[in-house]
Parts: structure tokens; sequence; C-alpha cells
């Protein structure tokens, strides 16, 4: 997790939005894992000495939808965790509550330049 944990925190512009828009907004449904991600970047951001996610681990746990292999405390696959992290963030902090219908473009009649 922590493998996982290092490069996120360490991402500018995501880390700019949970710092200074995140908690201004409207939440459309529950954010439980984006939550727990604004709280341990706080607390990285101020502290001074090491910090513990358990917070993200416990927030990830208690997910639905695949979170099943990431409850305890075995050893699990980094990339899959990272996968389920960010889509699970993603999914919550996503702002489209009903998807436009599927339309096919065509692109037939345009040359290949356009």
């Amino acid at each position: 997790m922590n493998s996982v944990l290092q490069p996120i925190l360490a991402t500018p512009y995501l880390n700019e939005y949970f710092l200074n828009t995140f908690s201004t907004e409207k939440k459309l449904r529950t954010t439980r894992v984006a939550e727990a991600y604004h709280e341990l970047l706080r607390e990285c951001s101020s502290s001074r000495s090491s910090v513990t996610p358990s917070s993200i681990k416990n927030a990830v746990s208690r997910t639905g939808g695949g979170a099943a292999s990431f409850s305890g405390y075995g050893q699990q696959d980094s990339q899959e965790f990272m996968r389920f992290l960010l889509d699970r963030m993603h999914d919550e902090l996503n702002r489209v509550q009903k998807k436009p219908p599927y339309k096919e473009l065509n692109f037939g009649k345009m040359s290949i330049d356009k």
C-alpha cells in the first residue's frame, strides 16, 4: 500500500484539488475513500514524523465492489490496489450523475487531415 500511496501523494494537481477544493464542493454521493485520502494528505502535509495510512486502509476495506480482497493484512498486488484506489476515488468524485446516451460519430466524409 505504501508503494502506491507515495507516488500518489506526490502528484501535485491531485493534491492541489484535495487540499484546496475537495472540502468546499458539494458531495453528490458517498466519498468514503476520497475523504480518507484527503485526511491522509492533510496529515502528511502537517506532520513532521511518519504517518500511518490506517484511515485509507479501513475505507478501502469497508468499500464494496471487489474490495474484499483488500480486507485484512495479507499481501496484495500493488498494481491492483492502485487501480482500485484510483478507480474508487474517480467514481466517488465523478460529477456526472447520468451518462449521456451513446452516439456514433461519423467522420466518413471528412479528410484524414481533419
